[in-house]
């Protein structure tokens, strides 16, 4: 197996350091080739797991169901036959079957931002349209490059405007410049407009699942624990970490 092939799996698997991860990053938003392969074999991994847990689970409810036809004498030593055979699956696939690696929660738990900012009637062509709105227009049309085009063009004109700068992170984050996205969601994170302040949080939490970085997930996280839109997402997140 070549290098780049164990590098790349390394991360996925969460084997890097956090130096080592922020190299993964740099050469994945940079390199349009190494990119590729990397999304290939995560498709990879990921198929793989979970087709490991749902044997476990068909497994386990084949075990359960024997159970039910046993006599009642057996089932002691049935339940230590079941423990003991998911043992063996632990160790014979490894730990993160059974428990969700941090790329899979940010999967998981990752998706864009609604658009509830701006509604166009108008067509991108018209002429009186805006960057803003062409952005807009675009972004929810899921054509994520033009929408941030748009959104630079707007940001030169206004630079201070929250909203463009967090649905031009999202676009980011889609395009995967994942590095660009943190950029400008820290600029928000501590911004008095609370709705794109916790989601900035909420995103850069997601970011850091996904760098291998957990520790700065959880505080991030914590800052969420009394919002209203993230309270309930963020409790469940924060017992899948601990």
């Amino acid at each position: 197996m070549e290098e780049v092939d164990i590098f790349i799996r390394d991360y996925f698997n969460g084997k890097l350091s956090e130096e080592e991860a922020q190299q993964f990053q740099e050469k994945y938003d940079q390199d349009l080739a190494f990119r590729a392969e990397a999304d290939q074999i995560e498709i990879e991994i990921l198929g793989i797991r979970q087709h490991a847990r749902e044997s476990i689970k068909k497994n386990f409810d084949q075990w359960e169901s024997n159970a039910m036809v046993e006599k009642p004498n057996s089932f002691p030593f049935l339940k230590m036959a079941i423990a003991a055979s998911v043992l063996v699956g632990m160790m014979l696939i490894g730990k993160w079957v059974l428990e969700p690696s941090r790329e899979e929660l940010f999967l998981a738990y990752y998706e864009p931002y609604e658009n509830f900012e701006y509604t166009s009637t108008r067509d991108e062509n018209s002429e009186s349209a805006g960057n803003k709105e062409k952005a807009f227009i675009q972004y929810d049309a899921t054509n994520y490059d033009r929408a941030s085009l748009y959104f630079s063009q707007y940001l030169e004109e206004s630079p201070t405007d929250s909203s463009a700068l967090f649905f031009k992170a999202i676009c980011e984050m889609e395009l995967g410049y994942i590095e660009k996205a943190k950029e400008n969601f820290k600029q928000l994170e501590n911004q008095n407009i609370l709705y794109y302040s916790e989601a900035s949080l909420w995103y850069l939490s997601l970011i850091d699942l996904r760098q291998n970085k957990p520790d700065l997930a959880i505080k991030r996280l914590g800052r969420l624990k009394t919002s209203k839109d993230y309270a309930e997402r963020v409790s469940e997140l924060l017992e899948k970490l601990n």
